[in-house]
């Protein structure tokens, strides 16, 4: 069903006649209707949040030749912005002359609800999420999931997706499976990559994520595998610890604080894998720490993973960010930053002391020493045990692993957190 661009030259003329407003269309020579969409509905989208050009418009389309309403139903589909204009206009136009569209279009809009822009994209949606028929119907038109996916319709889709979703009455088996069908594999950025205006897009990607993280919770109660919808979220939208701008003033702060506590505890469980597949001197003492420093988790504002060179590949296959050892460790070593808020810790995998500092406490001339959530920059951790000693000093403590290290430990983090962190039993 796709036709050719019209050329740079043809392009530009159309563009100057509808930027001139209704009397430009009018004016219009008749070779050049049939591109007006190309113009009107797409970049910059020229005149097509005027009502009297897009009326102007569709009063001469008789003249545009006898595939044009063909061509033009097209061009709303691809193009469809529910609240918009110029999208309901055509709309409206194409639902008095329906008779004339080809039978498979007639059919499509009738089992879509295409001519009703506001209900389309959900029904759309619904029937993606439900298994192949949609990708299948697709196809009868013409058209592939590949020409939708940079569509302003593919992020009414998406959004209608999150919308369902959110709501909770459609009982979606694979949800997750199912957009990744939709969107052939290419869910990276999958909404900000459409040709839907910002606005539309910033909707579409709050509906999309509010919907997954409500889906999940309703069927993961306590949140023991948010992982594939935490993948496919970071793919979409990114992960909103390193790109904020993607999700501030976008997704409601309650939301964004969800995916990033499963963010956080995705961190801490990565580094037990991590640690796991590295050499490890004693698997008790290694699993007496994993069950402390999880009892924890709830109180854990954020989680940092630095490994050291032979762990590289084992965190790159846990798909997040991470830091390195330049330093001061091993190349079978592996670091875990905790930041309760006001005191932060760096737990290590070997026979190295634990770190606990409070970052308002350390002096400032050696704040710098200490590692940093989130960044990236390559890690000395010898610095730090050269200050951190078995005493508080300086606003910070180390502490080997012997003789009852638990509740050492945990006495410091009760002594000097401002809420008195202790989980019941450690």
């Amino acid at each position: 069903m796709d036709e050719p661009a019209p050329r740079p030259d043809v392009f530009r003329a159309v563009k100057g006649a509808l930027a001139q407003g209704a009397t430009g269309v009018r004016d219009m020579p008749q070779s050049l209707l049939r591109h007006v969409p190309y113009a009107l509905l797409y970049g910059e989208r020229t005149g097509r949040s005027d009502g009297a050009v897009v009326k102007a418009y569709l009063d001469r389309f008789g003249e545009a030749g006898r595939s044009a309403p063909r061509r033009l139903w097209t061009h709303y589909v691809i193009s469809l912005e529910a609240d918009d204009l110029a999208t309901n206009e055509i709309a409206g136009w194409l639902k008095r002359n329906r008779d004339v569209l080809p039978e498979r279009l007639r059919d499509f809009s009738s089992k879509y609800e295409v001519l009703d822009p506001a209900r389309s994209p959900i029904r759309m949606a619904t029937e993606a999420l439900g298994g192949d028929g949609f990708a299948e119907d697709v196809g009868k038109i013409g058209f592939s999931l590949q020409r939708l996916r940079p569509s302003a319709l593919m992020a009414a889709i998406l959004e209608g997706v999150g919308s369902a979703l959110r709501g909770g009455s459609l009982m979606a088996r694979d949800p997750i499976g199912r957009v990744k069908a939709l969107l052939e594999g290419h869910v990276e950025n999958a909404i900000a990559a459409t040709q839907a205006r910002e606005e539309v897009r910033r909707r579409a990607l709050a509906t999309f994520i509010e919907g997954f993280v409500s889906w999940q919770r309703r069927v993961d109660r306590y949140d023991q595998n948010p992982g594939p919808v935490l993948d496919l979220l970071t793919s979409v939208n990114e992960d909103p610890r390193f790109s904020p701008e993607k999700w501030r003033g976008i997704v409601t702060d309650a939301t964004i604080d969800i995916i990033e506590g499963w963010l956080t505890r995705h961190t801490i469980e990565a580094f037990f894998r991590v640690v796991n597949r590295l050499p490890i001197e004693r698997q008790d003492m290694w699993d007496d720490r994993r069950e402390f420093w999880m009892a924890y988790l709830e109180f854990v504002h954020r989680a940092w993973l630095i490994v050291g060179e032979r762990g590289v590949p084992f965190a790159q296959q846990e798909k997040i960010r991470f830091g390195r050892f330049r330093g001061g460790a091993f190349a079978d070593h592996c670091g875990l930053v905790l930041d309760f808020g006001d005191l932060c810790a760096l737990e290590m995998n070997m026979n190295g002391r634990a770190v606990l500092w409070r970052p308002a406490e350390v002096h400032p001339s050696l704040l710098g020493k200490f590692p940093k959530v989130y960044d990236e920059t390559p890690y000395d951790r010898g610095t730090i045990t050269r200050y951190a000693t078995g005493m508080w000093s300086q606003g910070c403590v180390g502490i080997v692993h012997n003789g009852p290290w638990q509740r050492k430990i945990a006495d410091v983090i009760q002594q000097r957190t401002n809420q008195g962190i202790r989980p019941r039993g450690v």
